[in-house]
């Protein structure tokens, strides 16, 4: 829930994604409907359409027919007719595509098998709308390995920015979508201090320009910074592969999420895996930013360690090992350590074995 400050938004209330799919189905409709007085609001309809068909590189043609919007047609949100070409849109706001559903959908209307009249599959426009904040990876991974083209809450909020006072539905939809980026963009207000809360939506914020650090695009490196064996796995300009959302032994490059814990969880940045040798077996390595939204100043880089089940055995040999060769990789001499231990070993397959060591009181993202 936001904060209701300034008049009352139903978006404030209306958060779930049945409420978006009803705002994108009453633009499509209005794009196509003529009210005296309303011409700003058919205006913006058929800009929201333009932008939707220009992500796959189309332009809208003259329709004879009003389009009809579907919602829940055979599970995909919305679905609808215009003109020769069919829009496929999957829309999320906070959550993520799931269980290859993006393709199942893409098939169905392929396939003729939804109210929309069957169309080739140059005719099939697939869009994945979200809201909500997406990280470079995800976006990377729907477009290359689907037909899907993102359409975002930039996108959107280009499209109805200007037509402020166009309909009230519209000004609350519009000041929604300028709420969630106002949060997302407060990590740009963090103090030094690390003093006050601060909002899960801005961690990922702060996530998202930390990745425009991590990730640099090099024609004979395209992921700069990580090793080659992820390099080769997940290069996100021409090595995807169909089945890439099956299970694998490597994880993609980096991430960020929300990670519950019985300390109350913490925003979570993950990145730079390793696969390392450690007492004869291969154990993955990697760096870990936790960002605790009510205690900031408690933030921690972490230095991970994550084992196969079959390294059971070894569990503590492994942790110890690992934690041995990053401190003593961590010595400075007279300036000190950068990096200590932490101050309890998890036991788990994955655990932190060291950590940046914050005694001077810098925080981790600003070192």
């Amino acid at each position: 829930m936001y904060e209701t400050t300034g008049k009352p938004n139903i978006f404030n209330y209306a958060t779930k994604e049945l409420s978006q799919d009803a705002v994108i189905c009453w633009l499509i409709e209005w794009a196509y409907h003529d009210e005296p007085g309303r011409e700003r609001l058919r205006e913006c309809g058929q800009k929201f359409i333009e932008a939707l068909f220009a992500k796959h590189g189309k332009k809208i043609r003259q329709v004879s027919e009003k389009p009809k919007p579907w919602l829940q047609d055979n599970n995909i949100d919305v679905l609808s007719s215009i003109g020769e070409y069919v829009l496929l849109i999957e829309d999320k706001t906070g959550t993520k595509d799931h269980s290859d559903q993006l393709n199942r959908y893409y098939k169905k209307v392929l396939e003729g098998k939804t109210e929309a009249e069957k169309v080739g599959k140059e005719n099939i426009l697939p869009i994945y709308l979200k809201t909500g904040n997406q990280s470079l990876f995800d976006r990377m991974r729907i477009e290359n390995s689907t037909p899907y083209k993102v359409f975002n809450r930039c996108d959107f909020w280009k499209v109805v920015e200007p037509y402020q006072d166009a309909h009230p539905i519209l000004d609350d939809f519009r000041d929604h979508l300028k709420s969630l980026e106002d949060d997302t963009q407060s990590y740009e207000n963090w103090g030094q201090d690390g003093k006050g809360k601060v909002s899960y939506r801005s961690c990922e914020g702060f996530f998202r320009k930390l990745e425009e650090h991590l990730v640099v695009f090099d024609r004979d490196n395209p992921l700069v910074g990580f090793d080659d064996d992820c390099v080769n796995k997940y290069n996100p300009i021409n090595c995807w592969t169909d089945d890439w959302i099956k299970p694998r032994p490597h994880h993609p490059p980096w991430g960020w999420n929300y990670v519950p814990n019985q300390s109350g969880g913490f925003a979570g940045f993950w990145w730079y895996y390793k696969t390392v040798k450690s007492c004869g077996h291969d154990v993955e390595l990697y760096l870990q930013l936790e960002i605790n939204r009510d205690k900031p100043d408690h933030s921690k880089l972490c230095f991970r360690v994550k084992v196969k089940e079959d390294t059971k055995g070894l569990m503590r040999e492994i942790r110890k090992n690992c934690y041995d060769r990053i401190l003593e990789a961590g010595k400075v001499g007279a300036q000190g350590d950068l990096v200590c231990g932490p101050n309890r070993m998890g036991t788990g397959y994955t655990m932190t074995v060291a950590l940046w060591d914050n005694k001077d009181g810098q925080k981790p993202w600003l070192v």
